[in-house]
């Protein structure tokens, strides 16, 4: 049996005359794509024979690339610099595989003269799509936004050509619109298997505000709707800072009426987040937010704040999203009750027949010595959708510069969650290959726990010390994936931050979401 993962962009050097390519170039540096493919089947002998086919815009058969085999539990690395008989170009493409499989995509830039596979940043990922969605909601697109620009890719993963509509929706912050009130639809046609751009700076008249405090920028979201079933992916770049944003579009199953975010900062450690929550249906739902602070956390003051929580209440309109951004007071959802704030937020709607979306951005809003931004986004995941076990494709410590940091999150506001986290070496890259071990952590009722591998020996790591099974010749360098398995009956969300330690300037940070699985 035949099993697909649909990747809605797949890039090798891409054309100047492609937008995103113009957002993002700098100088002789163009935009490539490298993804991580992780075999979800364990049982002795179930090596994943993974087939991989690039479609070209126009919906035709771009290339077949060789097969990949990949071992029980294991992960393969493809880097499209590498794919020479691969011409420049935006693609999209189509992975089969007898065994089940998961991937996490990242863009990158290099220049294309250079032979090495040496990346410079924005840095992104997001993760591959299995299945796809005849309504996508883009919860954050902006034009002109303080820096911001976003640009949207859209696949058809249907059996024939989509027809598809495209509806703005205007955000308002404090009361003020963040753009015009009514924007007509956009229509277009997507060839099978074929992805098209979404540039809304293409459509600057129809929907930057004309007046006010934000005259001449755009900020809300998009609905999609087709008669085939789509996947897409957004990117928000900021060109002058280097930094880009990248999150998966939120197809039906995407959406719930409760939403798990892991990841939530407010002056935590030079990092900050911003949560959007978007309503993707026809009636106007009632939202509500509860953060949860982890250890670490302090309230105003500086009393421990580990435990505590903080509840918001609004109200979203028939597509309206709304942001809490935690890098300014007065348009934080925490800064009247914690100085510090590391958690997580549960977002839910208690109106019957509603459902939301949101995603998270997360920003080191001080830049590294070195003069990096880390930035990266990540969705919120329905608590129905989640599982006691979650595949991460991609980690990474002392990886030539690179390292991963892993938050679970424990969906049981009740019991406390046992984890046992199995970290597998991948066959090619890693100091000590296709070696396992397996990682016990607690996460408390409702909270979250982080992994951090970025310093050596540190509190927080699990492969990158020196009493690790991947410790050799002074260095752990693991490349590889991971599953996360929750020993009872308590659920898990998780998302990871990968992080180039030596790379400068701009966004050195990849963030995605893990993929949950049945156990």
């Amino acid at each position: 049996m035949q099993r697909k993962l649909l990747i809605g962009l797949a890039a090798a050097l891409m054309l100047i005359l492609v937008v995103s390519v113009a957002a993002y170039a700098q100088g002789t540096e163009k935009e490539y794509t490298g993804y991580q493919v992780m075999n979800l089947a364990t049982a002795p002998g179930s090596d994943a024979h993974v087939r991989i086919e690039y479609y070209k815009q126009d919906g035709t058969l771009a290339k077949t690339a060789q097969n990949v085999t990949i071992p029980p539990g294991g992960s393969a690395n493809i880097q499209q610099k590498s794919e020479t008989d691969l011409p420049a170009g935006v693609y999209s493409a189509v992975l089969s595989s007898d065994q089940p499989i998961a991937a996490v995509v990242g863009q990158i830039e290099s220049d294309p003269s250079t032979p090495d596979l040496i990346y410079k940043t924005p840095f992104s990922d997001y993760t591959g799509i299995s299945t796809g969605s005849t309504t996508v909601s883009l919860p954050s697109m902006e034009v002109n936004w303080f820096g911001l620009d976003s640009l949207a890719r859209i696949q058809n993963v249907g059996d024939s050509t989509a027809t598809i509509s495209v509806q703005f929706k205007t955000s308002s912050l404090n009361g003020v619109a963040a753009g015009q009130a009514t924007i007509n639809p956009i229509s277009m046609t997507i060839p099978k298997y074929a992805a098209v751009t979404l540039d809304p700076t293409q459509y600057t008249q129809q929907l930057v505000a004309t007046s006010g405090s934000f005259q001449g920028r755009f900020f809300g979201s998009a609905i999609v709707t087709s008669d085939q079933p789509l996947a897409a992916i957004a990117n928000e770049t900021d060109v002058t800072k280097r930094i880009k944003y990248t999150y998966n579009g939120f197809g039906d199953a995407d959406s719930g009426a409760e939403l798990l975010a892991p990841g939530i900062f407010w002056q935590w450690y030079n990092t900050l987040t911003s949560l959007a929550v978007a309503n993707p249906t026809n009636q106007t739902c009632a939202v509500t937010i509860t953060y949860t602070a982890g250890a670490g956390s302090q309230l105003i003051g500086g009393a421990d704040g580990a435990g505590q929580t903080k509840v918001v209440n609004f109200s979203l309109a028939p597509g309206e999203s709304r942001t809490a951004y935690e890098g300014a007071a007065a348009n934080s959802d925490l800064a009247d009750k914690f100085q510090r704030f590391g958690g997580g937020a549960r977002i839910s709607t208690s109106t019957a027949g509603c459902k939301l979306v949101a995603k998270v951005n997360q920003t080191q809003y001080t830049p590294n010595p070195n003069g990096s931004n880390p930035s990266g986004s990540f969705n919120a995941v329905p608590t129905a959708t989640l599982t006691t076990k979650v595949a991460i494709p991609l980690i990474q410590a002392d990886f030539y510069g690179y390292f991963t940091s892993l938050t679970c999150a424990n969906a049981d506001q009740v019991n406390p969650a046992t984890v046992n986290i199995t970290y597998t070496s991948d066959a090619t890259l890693s100091g000590v290959p296709n070696r396992s071990d397996t990682v016990t952590h607690t996460i408390p009722a409702g909270g979250t726990i982080i992994v951090y591998e970025g310093q050596q020996n540190g509190s927080l790591a699990d492969i990158n010390k020196s009493t690790s099974v991947w410790f050799s010749g002074g260095t752990a360098k693991f490349n590889g994936s991971a599953f996360v398995t929750s020993t009872g009956t308590a659920k898990v969300a998780c998302v990871v931050n990968e992080v180039g330690g030596n790379v400068a300037p701009g966004d050195n940070m990849n963030s995605y979401n893990g993929v949950n699985v049945q156990p």
